[in-house]
């Protein structure tokens, strides 16, 4: 069995850690045509970000594939590149899937927890927890953050996945009433 060609192809969990981790997309998938789409497409992401910032711009950008094609990765990849608050494209990770997004902030601050005592350094695990928590959000908390501030985010780029957990304006307009107890919500 150790001659097999197979390589399974990361987990999220994996990938994030390695993105986390300052690896490229390319360090962390397995060695096929796929690759070389994710970094083109990584790449490309970047580029038209820089575009919109350079000619104060807003742009969305769509990334579609069937399952399993790193559309969740490449955005993961995106948002760890750009996730430095000091940066004038400071970015966030957003997702409806609420357990992916336990099992992810868990597993990024459990590493660099692991690195950070590699170093000798003692930062408390809260401190590393409330950095991640910042950098990967539930996209409903997000949404509520947003209804409670009067001050827009302070992110510049803001990469959501699990985009079909988007609701139409009727589904939300609905939602806000049931369980927020906000009428006439647009």
């Amino acid at each position: 069995m150790g001659e097999s060609p197979y390589q399974p192809t990361p987990t999220i969990i994996e990938a994030a850690r390695a993105l986390y981790a300052h690896h490229s997309v390319e360090a962390i998938t397995r060695h096929e045509a796929g690759v070389d789409d994710l970094k083109v497409t990584s790449q490309r992401i970047e580029e038209l970000i820089e575009q919109a910032r350079l000619k104060h711009q807003k742009v969305i950008i769509f990334v579609t594939g069937v399952p399993g094609a790193g559309k969740t990765l490449v955005g993961l990849n995106v948002a760890t590149r750009k996730r430095d608050e000091t940066k004038p494209t400071h970015a966030v990770f957003l997702s409806g899937n609420g357990p992916l997004v336990e099992v992810l902030r868990e597993a990024l601050t459990r590493d660099e927890i692991g690195r950070l005592r590699r170093q000798s350094d003692r930062t408390r695990k809260g401190v590393v927890k409330q950095k991640v928590k910042a950098f990967i959000q539930n996209v409903h908390h997000f949404r509520d953050a947003g209804l409670r501030e009067t001050a827009p985010p302070c992110y510049h780029v803001v990469i959501f996945d699990e985009a079909q957990r988007a609701w139409n304006r009727e589904m939300t307009a609905s939602f806000m009433l049931r369980k927020k107890k906000r009428p006439g919500f647009t």
